[in-house]
């Protein structure tokens, strides 16, 4: 890259409107959250890392944040009439409770469009920027994150609610009812015997 597209670029970021971003400035307090005690200008290295990252997912430049240090570093050494540096330990640098950091857009088409932070759709994180936050041990900023507990749930079980089965020596026998109709039959004929001996018993007597 020219030294004229350089600093083309590093106005740009310079005019970038990133406290009147929300996206950039809700993920931007999850940032400075943890470094509260830091001294300012570990919280202005941090900030400003954010800013260099944000404005190349949203631009489509790659823009390293040590490069526009020196930049300005040398800018100041040659010319007083300068842009300040961006501000990074002001409003965008405090800590509110109250914002949530952003999370990516499932129906975000920006992989083909490189510019699509800047009409509000939150960019899908990198692998790099990913992994970065877990050398840095920063895990908690990566969308969509959840930690697994490495031990066994503490909780009483849950009581089953299903009645128990009973066991085949605990059940009812199962009656056949063709043998015990075949019984009840049985017994009626027998008895009908019973009954025609007895009536034939008699008349002979009467004879």
């Amino acid at each position: 890259m020219s030294t004229s597209s350089q600093a083309e670029l590093f106005e740009q970021f310079e005019r970038y409107p990133f406290d009147a971003d929300p996206i950039f400035q809700a993920g931007l307090q999850s940032i400075v959250a943890p470094l509260e005690g830091r001294s300012p200008g570990e919280i202005e290295e941090t900030v400003g890392k954010a800013k260099a990252f944000y404005f190349s997912r949203s631009s489509g430049e790659q823009l390293q944040w040590s490069e526009y240090v020196s930049y300005r570093q040398a800018l100041s050494e040659t010319n007083t009439n300068i842009f300040p540096l961006p501000s990074t330990t002001s409003e965008d640098a405090s800590p509110s409770a109250s914002t949530e950091p952003p999370q990516p857009s499932p129906t975000a088409n920006t992989a083909s469009d490189p510019t699509a932070g800047l009409h509000g759709a939150a960019a899908p994180m990198s692998f790099s920027a990913i992994a970065d936050l877990i050398a840095s041990g920063q895990t908690h900023l990566i969308p969509n994150n959840e930690i697994i507990p490495d031990k066994l749930s503490e909780d009483a079980p849950s009581e089953s609610k299903a009645p128990q089965r009973k066991k085949p020596w605990e059940r009812e026998p199962i009656v056949d009812e063709t043998v015990a109709n075949t019984e009840d039959v049985s017994t009626s004929l027998e008895t009908a015997d019973s009954d025609a001996a007895a009536a034939e018993a008699i008349l002979s007597d009467t004879a």
